[in-house]
């Protein structure tokens, strides 16, 4: 039903998404930031991790500049969404995990197909 590589995305994305809580929350409780700066500087610490582990693990690619340079590029997209979803939570006076866990449900679905037909891409 599932292919592997989906599979292994969604071990590695559930891997990220972990870490990404961890950290997201130790900058709000510990480090008392302001959760939409927190939200944004857990999106660019996690960045490099998934772009690793993608690489490596999901769709066995070499890592390299080029294709960095795509996955930044489609990660700005999802970095939008974290902020404009981590403000809407906030403006509603939400706590901020309500936010994480929509960004965590919405994003890998739209991340894995950005992935797979563009940053991965074989020819």
């Amino acid at each position: 039903m599932f292919s592997k590589n989906f599979v292994s995305y969604l071990i590695v994305g559930a891997i990220v998404t972990l870490i990404y809580g961890v950290v997201l929350s130790g900058f709000v409780e510990l480090l008392r930031l302001n959760p939409i700066s927190a939200n944004a500087l857990t999106f660019v610490i996690v960045n490099a991790l998934s772009y690793f582990l993608q690489s490596r693990f999901v769709f066995k690619r070499q890592i390299c500049v080029r294709s960095y340079l795509k996955f930044v590029w489609s990660y700005i997209l999802t970095f939008i969404l974290t902020v404009i979803i981590a403000s809407v939570v906030e403006l509603f006076g939400a706590h901020y995990l309500i936010g994480y866990f929509i960004i965590s449900a919405l994003m890998p679905l739209l991340n894995f197909i950005v992935l797979k037909l563009w940053v991965f891409k074989t020819n």
